[in-house]
């Protein structure tokens, strides 16, 4: 997990490439402060204290071992590794499941799987739990979020049929209760769609790259509530590097890798943070930003969320 905090602006001009290079990477110890102890409780009054805003990227099975920065020949991520030479890198960091629906169950609840029951991918999550969405919204944030979910499983398989693929409005978007562009599972990176507020599916676009087109939605979501006074806290969840990796799901050069080079193992225990200022003028709050490996790396912690 990577982390950068600091105060940064936003540029009328705001683009995908300038998005990724200025909001990837996230710090956990401000939005997690129980991340180095047994556990922790967030109870700063909303009303008294200066907010920052917050920015989780999540990348499906990005392995820490598969950036430049990290050593590897065969990955190009040169606005990571921009970062990651200006951070402090946490390797001692794990996840509690190499499983997606178990890791975002942990990361939404700082609960175990244990505990959220999420043990495995197609399970629905209990509503019950106190998670990072109700207390952002509680506190008056306005939520974002863009990508995959995977915490909405209807039954096993049939990810395309509206029932499994949309997550309707209320408890099962666990406190998300503002903007909404996402859907539960798939992995077609090219010709693919989202959910709104409803079973019909919206299309990206013909030929349109998926993590292309939500990095474009997230630079409108930060462009449009930068109007607003109160803080904003987006989660952008990308389906990439996560396989199959083939013609139809990946970036021509990626098509290629695929079929010709062979890639390490997938390291399931991996993480790094970052703290640096991000660049930009605008901003009057300070902000939060966070890259994560969505398939199953987050920090070991265990606060009980009762206010930011």
């Amino acid at each position: 997990m990577t982390s950068v905090k600091g105060d940064f602006g936003m540029n009328r001009n705001l683009n995908r490439r300038n998005f990724i290079k200025t909001a990837v990477l996230g710090t956990t110890g401000l939005a997690f402060p129980g991340c180095f102890g047994a556990s922790a409780r967030l109870s700063v009054p909303a009303t008294k204290t200066k907010r920052p805003n917050l920015i989780y990227v999540f990348a499906d099975q990005l392995g820490y071992i598969h950036c430049g920065y990290a050593g590897s020949k065969k990955a190009s991520t040169p606005n990571i590794d921009r970062l990651a030479s200006q951070a402090v890198n946490f390797c001692n960091a794990v996840s509690n499941m190499p499983v997606c629906s178990a890791y975002r169950a942990s990361l939404f609840t700082g609960k175990y799987p244990t505990s959220t029951g999420m043990v495995i991918n197609e399970l629905r999550m209990n509503t019950n739990h106190e998670c990072f969405g109700h207390v952002l919204t509680r506190a008056g944030y306005q939520t974002g979020y863009i990508g995959k979910w995977h915490l909405y499983a209807n039954k096993l398989g049939n990810h395309h049929d509206p029932k499994n693929s949309y997550v309707p409005p209320g408890p099962d978007r666990l406190g998300f209760n503002g903007y909404w562009a996402a859907y539960n599972f798939h992995h077609n990176y090219y010709n693919a769609y989202y959910h709104t507020d409803s079973t019909k599916k919206i299309s990206y676009g013909k030929g349109v790259y998926e993590p292309d087109a939500q990095t474009d939605m997230a630079a409108d979501f930060l462009q449009n509530t930068a109007k607003s006074d109160k803080p904003f806290a987006l989660f952008l969840s990308y389906g990439t590097p996560h396989d199959p990796w083939s013609d139809n799901t990946s970036r021509e050069s990626t098509g290629i890798c695929s079929r010709t080079l062979s890639f390490p193992s997938h390291p399931i225990t991996r993480t790094q943070t970052t703290s640096t200022p991000m660049p930009g003028a605008g901003y009057q709050r300070s902000n939060a930003t966070n890259l994560s490996t969505g398939g199953g790396t987050t920090m070991r912690w265990r606060p009980t969320w009762t206010g930011i």
